[in-house]
């Protein structure tokens, strides 16, 4: 089914992604930060409502704004979103529990719009998806990035984790966000 349905109608769908080689290494997160995640390729946008930066920045043709690498800008609107990343922590010494949050942060505001956390006991689970979703509003063009932080530090996007294909089967789509622009 498609969500677009769920949601109210034919809204305007934004995919945003880190998509790359399967050979390509993955992305390092240290421990006791949180690391901007990788998004790279602007898979669609169907109302153009959306840049995706490169680099040092580019102006965006959409929202008019200045976009860096890894990060995307939104024109105003109601935003309903899904945002995951493979993710597998590091398993040094620590013997205790672990945590990663995941984040939807707002750039511009320098707000988080969202976060979630995983917990887990060392050794307890090797690799996995951290998922967030919700909805926000904003009344102007703003600038977001995907935000990871673990205790220990970890990977994205190592050979061993699940990923998404989205452009055949030479593509790797690691970190992703989906968006619908409901208003």
């Amino acid at each position: 089914m498609n969500l677009s349905t769920l949601i109210g109608g034919a809204n305007p769908y934004l995919e945003f992604a880190w998509l790359t080689s399967p050979s390509t290494t993955y992305q390092g997160i240290t421990g006791n930060a949180f690391i901007v995640l990788t998004l790279d390729t602007k898979i669609i946008d169907a109302g153009n409502n959306g840049d995706i930066g490169s680099g040092t920045g580019i102006t965006g043709t959409n929202t008019g704004l200045t976009v860096a690498g890894n990060q995307i800008a939104l024109k105003a609107g109601t935003y309903y979103f899904t945002a995951d990343v493979p993710y597998a922590p590091t398993y040094n010494t620590y013997t205790g529990t672990e945590k990663a949050i995941f984040s939807l942060y707002n750039f511009t505001d320098s707000t988080y719009v969202t976060r979630t956390h995983k917990f887990w006991t060392y050794g307890s689970q090797a690799d996995f998806h951290l998922e967030l979703q919700g909805q926000f509003i904003i009344s102007s063009a703003k600038v977001f990035q995907l935000k990871l932080g673990n205790n220990e530090g970890g990977i994205v996007g190592s050979a061993g984790n699940p990923t998404m294909t989205a452009g055949g089967s030479s593509d790797d789509q690691r970190t992703t966000i989906k968006l619908w622009k409901l208003a």
